[in-house]
This record gives structure tokens, C-alpha cells and sequence, in this order.
């Protein structure tokens, strides 16, 4: 494998107790009760995106380990075999200022387990490795633990939103997703890579998760994703360290309802929109219940290719600024609000008259190939669930019928 370009940083300082035993326990399946709904995109009120599942925390920001402080999330695997290789993401929009990885740099990141085909961690029998679709055969695990302690690493420079301007670490990666590379840009929710154990030789498999803001200060993470703080201090005994993890992962464990709940209720339209002409439609986000609402648009079948226009209203509510996003038929996405992904200028093009964080939202879409999108009716950071209670929106989906000669959407 080629080596990747690398920003070096002093990784012993950030990743000495990330080796420490984080705990043993492993979480079993959740019920996937949406697409997605086990490892998706999940949301968070403020516009950030959980880095994953936060369904088995290990441990928060820990003093005085023996190692040195855990100023640190450790997130443990959940699903099967203990999450291996499921999906870790982008917290917000940023730039990436380091890859690592074992199969680089085994003196940095850990010499690769190649050998085995099970290994056992947090006292389970796991995989050593897997074929994973879009990847290959990936390794999970390390012989040692590599100079830095840190097993494989991303790390990410917020550029945009209430991170702007922080660094957030992904420690102990088994795999970067394939053409990721320094110096790309990534939107929030983005695939940054999997899920693994290296650099860790007796826990489950685990992200650690660490947030610096711009002055290079360690945050507890805790607060950030919205569980509340996770600090135990230096001389805190069992009970008070048994007493503060219950405290976070019972808020965690909430807010993973919630946001699934949530997921559910933004499910697609049953019914695709198939017609051409001009559409209305209006919906609400269920009192806060729903932060996004779903509509799939399938392609017209005598011009598939025509260009629509998408327009979003607030018909009712002040606190929220309407915003639209487009996936493809796998859920990537391909319209951000403003700014199209680069993976979507092969299938669509898009030209945004309005953002809507100051009236409507509008956007005229062009598709290049005829395939199903999935238009989200959303709004753009509120930093509060009240900003949702009464909310109303209207959606007009104007399409030119070629059959009438119309004239396409302005």
C-alpha cells in the first residue's frame, strides 16, 4: 500500500490512556427500525453529527489513569460482532489534517494481526478480519500498540458551524474509507472509515473520540455530543466513578431513542412523486418530534432527465430557517443546503437561488442521470428542539410536462 501523506502530532499525549482497559462490555443488535437506523446518520439539534452510535459508552475523561488523563469518549462497537467494521463519521464540516494507519506505519500505529482468524477482546471470540463491500479484506487489530499509542487515526479541523476552528481525533480506525486523503474536505455525516480495535489489546473493539478547540485545549466530549459531562476526578473512588458513567450513558442511551425515533418518523413518502407540473406540499416536524421529513422524486418517464424546481416555505413558526438537502437512492448525499458534493456531478447539477437562512430555501435541480432522489425538508441549526413545536413547512415541486409544452422551471 501506498503511504499516505501525515501530519504529525504528538499522539502519546493524546492517546496514552486511550489503552488503558475501557471496560469489557459489548453491546448486542439494537432493532433497526428504519433504514439505517443501527449505524445511520444521526442528527444532533446544533447541525454537528454523531461520530457513531453512542448506544455503549465505555468511559469519558478520566484523571489520573496511571497513564496519564483520558481526555477522551471512548464509544464501544454495537451490533454485530461488537460493531467491527461498521461506519464512523464526520462530526461536522471540515478538512482532513491527518490519516494513520497501521498497514502505513506499524512503528507509529501498530504492527497488523494478520495471522488468526478470531481474537479475543473485552472477553469475547471476534473476527480478526472481514471483507467489507468498498474496502476489502480488513484487518481489525494490532500486534502492539505502535509508538503513539493511537492504533489507526483521523483527525478532522472543523471549518464550519459550533466546531469551527476545533480538531476532533477518530482513534483506533481499522480502515480509512477508500480515496480519502489529507487535505479533502468532508460534510457532516460523511463516511470517514470503520470501526476497530487497533492499538487496542485487551478492551472491545472502540472509537476514541477527543475534541481540542482552536487553542489546542482538550474538551470533554460528553458535552458536546449533548449527554452531559463525563469528567471523574482524580480521586474519585468506584462508586463515584460507576455512579458518573451511569449517569452519561443512561443520557445517552435517551438520546439514541429519541434520535431513532426520530429517524422513523422522517421516513420517504410511501408514494414517490412521479408527476410533472407544480406540487404542493405541506407537513410539520410532529412538535419536535421529527427534525427531517423525506420525499422521494422518481424520474418522469417521457423526460427523465427534465430540470425541477424545489422552493421550501415556513408557513408557520420563527424559529427555524428553511433548508433543503438531496440524497441519491443509497442515501449519500449530494446537496448540502448551498454547496453540491463532489460525487454528485455525475448524476445531477444544481444551481441554489436561495439558502433559506433568510426567507425560503430554493434550488433548481438538473439530472444527468435517470435515477430516484430523495428530497429531506429540514431547517438549518436552530440550537433548540422549541425552534420545531408548531413548525409548518410547504414544499412546491415544479416540474415542466414535456407532453404540454411547457416551459422548464424558471
Amino acid at each position: 500500500m501506498q503511504a499516505r501523506a501525515h501530519r504529525v502530532v504528538a499522539w502519546a499525549a493524546i492517546a496514552a490512556a486511550a489503552v488503558a482497559s475501557a471496560g469489557t462490555a459489548y453491546a448486542e443488535p439494537v432493532a433497526d427500525d428504519h433504514a439505517g437506523g443501527l449505524h445511520g446518520v444521526f442528527r444532533l439539534e446544533d447541525g454537528l453529527v454523531l461520530p457513531y452510535p453512542l448506544d455503549n459508552l465505555f468511559r469519558g475523561w478520566v484523571e489520573c489513569t496511571g497513564r496519564g488523563h483520558h481526555k477522551a469518549l471512548d464509544i464501544g462497537g454495537v451490533g454485530p460482532d461488537a460493531g467491527l467494521g461498521s461506519v464512523v463519521r464526520a462530526m461536522g464540516q471540515g478538512r482532513v489534517i491527518q490519516i494513520g494507519l497501521p498497514a502505513d506505519d506499524p512503528a507509529r500505529f501498530g504492527k497488523p494481526l494478520v495471522g488468526p482468524a478470531t481474537v479475543v477482546r473485552g472477553g469475547r471470540e471476534l473476527p480478526a478480519w472481514k471483507e467489507v463491500p468498498g474496502y476489502g479484506k480488513v484487518h481489525f487489530f494490532t500486534e502492539d500498540y505502535g509508538r503513539h499509542r493511537s492504533g489507526g487515526v483521523i483527525s478532522i479541523r472543523i471549518t464550519d458551524g459550533p466546531l469551527e476552528g476545533h480538531e476532533v481525533h477518530y482513534l483506533h480506525i481499522a480502515a480509512v474509507r477508500p480515496g480519502l486523503e489529507v487535505g479533502d474536505h468532508v460534510a457532516p455525516g460523511d463516511e470517514l472509515g470503520l470501526i476497530g480495535g487497533t492499538a487496542v489489546l485487551d478492551a472491545s473493539p472502540h472509537l476514541h473520540l477527543s475534541i481540542e478547540d482552536a487553542r489546542g485545549k482538550a474538551l470533554d466530549v460528553g458535552r458536546i455530543l449533548g449527554i452531559g459531562a463525563t469528567r471523574v476526578p482524580c480521586r474519585a473512588g468506584r462508586d463515584q466513578t460507576a455512579a458518573i458513567r451511569a449517569r452519561y450513558s443512561k443520557a445517552a442511551k435517551a438520546m439514541m431513542r429519541e434520535l431513532r425515533e426520530a429517524r422513523a418518523l422522517a421516513a420517504t413518502v410511501p408514494e414517490p412523486r412521479t408527476q410533472c407540473g407544480v406540487e404542493t406540499i405541506e407537513g410539520d416536524f410532529a412538535d419536535g418530534k421529527a427534525r427531517v421529513r423525506r420525499l422521494q422524486i422518481e424520474p418522469l418517464a417521457d423526460d427523465p432527465l427534465a430540470p425541477l424546481s424545489l422552493r421550501l416555505e415556513r408557513v408557520e413558526g420563527t424559529r427555524w430557517a428553511p433548508r433543503i438537502q438531496i440524497e441519491d437512492r443509497h442515501g449519500n448525499d449530494l446537496f448540502t443546503g448551498t454547496l453540491s458534493r463532489p460525487k454528485a456531478r455525475r448524476k445531477v447539477a444544481f444551481e441554489s437561488r436561495a439558502s433559506g437562512r433568510r426567507g425560503a430555501a430554493h434550488v433548481i435541480v438538473t439530472p444527468k442521470k435517470a435515477e430516484p432522489l430523495t428530497v429531506e425538508v429540514m431547517s438549518w441549526p436552530t440550537g433548540t428542539s422549541r425552534a420545531y413545536k408548531g413548525a409548518r413547512w410547504r414544499l412546491t415541486i415544479d416540474r415542466a410536462c414535456r407532453s404540454a409544452g411547457t416551459e422548464r422551471p424558471p
